[in-house]
């Protein structure tokens, strides 16, 4: 059985003084979350940029901006296809 984290999954912790917290989490490269990076996500981007559709979530937004400077743009799609296309190893900055 393999486990990964995809965006828009609900994690839920207990902390060492049994106090419960959730959140969603959100995978840079991951905008659908269906729990991989492809040229899907790249299009969500792209549709977003130009004003075609918005995304749902806040988790999305952060997963499709992937450069982290607080907006979506061309270079987040591009980050997104050179690592897909395998040009990139990650999408750290």
């Amino acid at each position: 059985m393999s486990i990964f984290i995809k965006t828009g999954m609900k994690v839920e912790c207990i902390d060492e003084n049994n106090n419960k917290m959730s959140f969603k989490a959100s995978v840079k490269g991951d905008v659908n979350g269906d729990g991989y990076i492809t040229l899907t996500d790249q299009l969500a981007v792209n549709e977003v940029y130009l004003e075609f559709s918005n995304f749902d979530s806040y988790p999305m937004f952060l997963a499709a901006d992937v450069v982290e400077d607080d907006t979506i743009n061309l270079q987040d799609a591009l980050d997104i296809q050179e690592y897909y296309l395998e040009f990139k190893t990650s999408l750290n900055n």
